[in-house]
């Protein structure tokens, strides 16, 4: 028999002899040209994968749940960095604004434009190997004080560009994992150590750090959690996690 799996316009199986007897596939009653597959793949099990569907149906690419659970995080986020920036804050806000920016991609790829999702992939591997370790470096700047002078600041910032690079030229899914976790570890670090001066709020910023990491390492945006897709819930997570975050950063001191 056919089976579709949960996100069909990237991973569609049929039985193998199927494949090769009929071009046609059909993925929730469309029905879907086998040849316009990108690559196809005859293992020597009974089953045959076809990834990166281009013949696909718009409608199959539409995925109501996930534009809006983007535009959450995409209004938290963006929220988030203009105040901060009003603040002068402007790595963290940087930081904030490149994962709106993902999350906006997003939200246009589910709602109304499936052919977004090389510019989303994109997005949001720069939101991750850039936009986290931004927000570390200013959080290791206002709460431990390093590395110092605005001038040893932008050093850092353009070092933290600097692996970026790598990683988006090298896109191993492992670079981006550990980046991201390091950053959440460096964040909830400095949030400790302003916890004499900050007590609840340091807090909130461990909790959000922590969050992060919670959606990237352990819900991740494959499969489902209970009723609710897998990807919803690491949106939501997210927004959630960089608002605490963002109110948890104390207001550095200005000469």
């Amino acid at each position: 028999s056919r089976t579709a799996l949960a996100q069909p316009w990237r991973v569609t199986v049929v039985p193998a002899s199927e494949a090769r007897s009929s071009p046609q596939v059909w993925v929730r009653g469309v029905s879907i040209d086998v040849s316009s597959c990108e690559r196809v793949l005859y293992p020597d099990d009974p089953l045959v994968t076809c990834h990166t569907l281009r013949g696909r149906t718009r409608s199959e690419n539409i995925q109501v749940s996930t534009a809006i659970s983007d535009t959450v995080l995409m209004l938290a986020t963006l929220g988030a960095c203009f105040w901060l920036r009003r603040r002068g804050e402007r790595y963290v806000s940087t930081g904030l604004m490149l994962v709106g920016v993902a999350a906006f991609i997003g939200a246009l790829r589910f709602s109304i434009n499936p052919d977004l999702a090389d510019v989303h992939r994109f997005t949001s591997a720069l939101a991750t190997c850039t936009g986290l370790p931004l927000i570390a470096v200013q959080y290791l700047s206002t709460c431990v004080g390093w590395p110092g002078p605005e001038g040893r600041m932008n050093t850092m910032g353009a070092a933290v560009v600097g692996f970026a690079a790598f990683g988006l030229a090298f896109p191993l899914p492992i670079y981006a994992t550990a980046v991201g976790a390091i950053s959440m570890v460096v964040v909830i670090g400095s949030a400790l150590r302003c916890f004499a001066t900050r007590g609840a709020l340091a807090l909130v910023a461990v909790g959000g750090a922590l969050g992060v990491a919670l959606a990237g390492l352990v819900v991740g945006t494959e499969g489902s959690v209970g009723p609710l897709l897998a990807i919803d819930v690491f949106h939501a997570l997210l927004a959630v996690a960089f608002l605490g975050i963002a109110i948890g950063l104390p207001v550095r001191a200005r000469s």
